[in-house]
């Protein structure tokens, strides 16, 4: 916990500094609502057939593949090293 909230960007204020300001949205039903949607989110997952997990791993691993040679291959670190690679040597 003490990390997310180091590593998260500042917005303003939260409610615990500053429970005076006008809040603009509120979630509704918090945080019983999130709770129940997380709970149902949950267990739709746990009941899904082990051939639709085999799938969406399948599929979740070819678009990071896919995602990471993209990357790499319009990276300015892999520009620089074909650069000095191709520097002919004397």
């Amino acid at each position: 916990m003490t990390r997310a909230r180091s590593t998260r960007p500042r917005t303003g204020p939260n409610e615990a500094e500053r429970p005076d300001l006008h809040r603009p949205f509120k979630v509704p039903g918090s945080p019983r609502l999130p709770g129940l949607a997380s709970a149902v989110a949950i267990y739709l997952m746990l009941t899904r057939p082990v051939e639709t997990w085999t799938r969406f791993v399948g599929w979740m691993a070819l678009g990071i593949i896919i995602y990471v040679v993209y990357g790499y291959r319009r990276s300015r670190w892999r520009s620089r090293r074909t650069r000095t690679r191709t520097r002919p040597t004397r």
